[in-house]
């Protein structure tokens, strides 16, 4: 009985020890890059100029695909020290295929810090991108542009710059 009792532990221990140590490796995957503010930004696949620095930076399924992705808005700038940035673009990278998804705020963007808030603009239950940029001067102006990002393209749902050409006052 009691050698019955032992073997039928230790078979039951194997099978957990060889179950975790499957699961385990199940889990081992190709790890998201994680970036960092103010940091220079790299991706050959994209060609960015060599002066591209990560302005903000989010992890969250923006893709709705229940996989986090890499949401990254970036600019270029003269020098390392500077707070403004130029030419910016959201980068998108899928989590669950890693590629990725680049979208210009148009060659004239730029702003000091730009940042941006993740939220549902349009009521499609999927956050849009709100990029906030402030352009300075004695009366504190600040551009916004909100995009949404679907997985084949992404689309400009609004932006301060077109629409204030449109209002005459």
């Amino acid at each position: 009985m009691k050698n019955k009792l032992l073997t039928l532990s230790s078979i039951l221990l194997g099978s957990l020890i060889i179950a975790g140590s499957t699961i385990s490796a199940q889990g081992i995957t190709t790890k998201m890059q994680s970036y960092k503010i103010d940091s220079l930004i790299s991706i050959p696949e994209l060609k960015l100029s060599k002066n591209t620095y990560v302005s903000d930076y989010k992890y969250v399924d923006i893709t709705g695909d229940n996989v986090k992705d890499n949401v990254i808005l970036t600019g270029t700038k003269t020098n390392k020290d500077d707070i403004y940035f130029d030419n910016l673009n959201i980068i998108v990278q899928n989590g669950k295929n890693k590629k990725f998804l680049k979208s210009s705020l148009g060659k004239d963007s730029g702003g000091y810090n730009p940042t941006m808030f993740l939220g549902d603009f349009n009521a499609d239950k999927m956050p849009d991108i709100f990029v906030k940029m402030p352009t300075g001067g004695s009366g504190g102006i600040i551009e916004y542009s909100i995009i949404n990002i679907n997985v084949k393209k992404p689309s400009v749902l609004w932006d301060s710059k077109n629409l204030n050409n449109e209002i005459d006052l």
